[in-house]
C-alpha cells in the first residue's frame, strides 16, 4: 500500500495557504456560483473550465479548511488563476486516496490481493467522495416524518424545533431567490444604461465623492442590478431575526459559524464543520450561504 501522507500534507498545506490569504466573502461567493454551475450539468461537458470531481464533498472540505483560518487583514483578491489552482489541489487531494489501493511494487500481487481491493477501493472512494444522495424535498419529508413529532423535546434540548428550523431554512432560500429574480428582471434592461454610462464618459466619475448618489439617480437599473449582484449568496441577519425573533438565537447557534472558529483539518476524509454549520457569519449584518443544498444536508 502506498504511503500517501506526505503527498496529502503538501497538497492540503498549499490549498490552506491560498485560502488563508483570501477573504471569506470571495471564497464563499465562488463556491456559491460554481455550485450553481454544476446543477444539471453532465460530467462530460465540453467546457474548458476546470471542474471539481466531487463538488459536494470537495467544497465542504474547502470551507472546513477556510473556517479554521482567521480573516486576513489585507486579503489577496481571488483571481481566476488562484481559484483554478484551488480546484486543481482539491482534485489532487481526493485522487491521492486511490493510491491506497494500488501496489507499491506492481507485479507481485496475487489474484486475492486484487480481488479485495476491487471491492474495498470503490466503496472507500464512494463513501468519502459522494454527498448525500437525496433531494431537498426528500430530506424535508424525512425531517417532517421523523423529527417534527419530537418538536417539544427538541425545543427543550436545543431551543429550536424541527418545524421552526425548516421554516427558517425556507425563509433564507426565498431571500436568496429574490436577489436572483431581481437580477433576471433587470439583466435585459441594463444594456441601454450601460451603453450610456460609457458613451457619455460618466464612468470617469467613479472616483468622485458623490458618485454613488449620482450613479443611483442617473443609472437606477445598473445600480440595482449591481447591488443585487453583490448580495448573491448573502442574507440579512436582521431580516431573519425580524421574521423569527424568538428562534433566531438558537438557529444561529446551531447552524452558523464565524471564520476562525472551525477545527483544523488535515485530511479530506475528516468531518468538515461546514457539514453541520452551513451558514458563514461574515459580519453583524450578513451571513453567507455558499450552498443552499447544504442547509438541509
Amino acid at each position: 500500500m502506498a504511503d500517501i501522507t506526505s503527498q496529502l500534507h503538501d497538497t492540503v498545506t498549499e490549498l490552506q495557504q491560498l485560502l488563508t490569504a483570501s477573504a471569506t466573502r470571495e471564497i464563499a461567493g465562488m463556491v456559491h456560483v460554481t455550485r450553481k454551475g454544476y446543477i444539471g450539468q453532465p460530467q462530460g461537458n465540453n467546457s474548458r473550465e476546470p471542474r471539481l470531481h466531487s463538488p459536494a464533498r470537495q467544497q465542504a472540505f474547502l470551507l472546513g479548511l477556510l473556517l479554521a483560518t482567521e480573516e486576513p487583514v489585507k486579503p489577496v483578491p481571488m483571481s481566476k488563476a488562484i481559484w483554478e489552482r484551488c480546484i486543481h489541489l482539491l482534485n489532487e487531494a481526493f485522487e491521492t486516496y486511490a493510491g491506497l489501493f494500488m501496489p507499491e511494487h506492481p507485479g507481485h500481487q496475487s489474484d486475492e490481493w486484487w480481488r479485495t481491493r476491487e471491492v474495498a477501493g470503490p466503496v472507500f472512494l464512494h463513501y468519502f467522495s459522494t454527498g448525500l444522495i437525496a433531494s431537498v424535498e426528500q430530506i424535508c419529508d424525512r425531517i417532517r416524518a421523523y423529527c417534527v413529532p419530537f418538536d417539544a423535546e427538541l425545543v427543550q434540548a436545543t431551543g429550536l424545533s424541527a418545524s421552526d428550523a425548516l421554516a427558517m431554512m425556507d425563509f433564507i432560500i426565498d431571500e436568496l431567490k429574490q436577489s436572483l429574480e431581481v437580477m433576471a428582471q433587470l439583466g435585459p434592461k441594463q444594456d441601454e444604461e450601460k451603453e450610456r454610462f460609457f458613451h457619455t464618459g460618466d464612468y470617469r466619475r467613479r472616483d468622485d465623492p458623490d458618485f454613488s448618489k449620482f450613479y443611483r439617480t442617473h443609472y437606477p437599473i445598473l445600480y440595482n442590478y449591481q447591488l443585487n449582484l453583490l448580495r448573491v449568496g448573502l442574507v440579512s441577519r436582521a431580516k431573519v431575526e425580524a421574521a423569527f425573533p424568538t428562534q433566531a438565537a438558537a438557529f444561529w447557534e446551531r447552524y452558523a459559524i464565524k471564520r476562525g472558529q472551525g477545527p483544523a483539518l488535515q485530511y479530506p476524509t475528516e468531518e468538515s464543520i461546514f457539514d453541520t454549520k452551513p451558514l458563514l457569519i461574515l459580519n453583524e449584518a450578513d451571513v453567507s450561504i455558499p450552498s443552499t443544498n447544504s442547509l438541509f444536508e
